[in-house]
């Protein structure tokens, strides 16, 4: 949607549709620190410091994401701010409990799918596709700075066309230059937060009810 802002017009983003997963990562290049501050130290229980915090992130991603100068936002009606802040940007920062997933998903005018990355007789994981997203799982986990990066990479494998199967050349030795990987960075990010919870809900269960789960009983030999 557009708005105006001291005369001038500008692109405001009105949902998590408007904003590709390219400029998130983008933003997390340009204002990781304050990311992570806003993610991890900031206490809601101490109010003022949590306002604080909220309002300089507010401030930082309204102007990333709508091009208004970061100066000329510190100076504009926080309430403003706040309201596209909380409407269209925080949700891209906020822990997702609970998701609508969809079977199909419409992108490059084309229907696509999430790959499940669950082994099971009715499926084609291979394991390949299942130790990769293992690993990038675990660098989503235990690396935040790269978090929306390991995403990019995650759609590559499990986010496909309908009936489409990995090609494993879009793991090659040139991953980084793929057009497959280009190709994810233009996901709207409704779409890759969709990817983010399933993924991360199936590996989980996933993970809990595999040989990855230490809870098999050992098998002896009784000769």
């Amino acid at each position: 949607m557009k708005i105006n802002h001291n005369g001038k017009s500008y692109n405001c983003p009105a949902s998590l549709s408007e904003i590709t997963l390219k400029q998130v990562i983008d933003f997390q290049l340009q204002y990781g620190k304050d990311l992570e501050t806003f993610l991890s130290k900031a206490d809601p229980d101490n109010e003022l410091e949590f306002f604080e915090i909220k309002m300089d992130m507010a401030c930082k991603s309204v102007s990333f994401f709508t091009g208004i100068p970061l100066e000329e936002i510190y100076k504009t009606d926080i309430t403003h701010v706040f309201s596209i802040f909380d409407n269209a940007l925080a949700p891209i920062f906020q822990p997702q409990e609970e998701r609508t997933l969809y079977e199909n998903y419409h992108f490059k005018n084309e229907l696509w799918t999430i790959a499940s990355p669950q082994m099971t007789f009715e499926n084609t994981m291979t394991f390949n596709e299942l130790i990769l997203g293992k690993v990038i799982t675990n660098d989503m986990k235990n690396f935040a700075a790269g978090k929306f990066e390991a995403l990019q990479r995650l759609a590559v494998v499990y986010f496909r066309k309908v009936d489409e199967k990995l090609d494993e050349s879009w793991l090659s030795e040139e991953f980084e230059q793929s057009e497959r990987l280009k190709m994810m960075a233009d996901l709207p990010m409704d779409i890759v937060l969709d990817i983010a919870f399933f993924l991360q809900s199936s590996m989980i269960a996933f993970l809990q009810s595999s040989l990855f789960s230490g809870n098999q009983k050992e098998v002896t030999d009784p000769i």
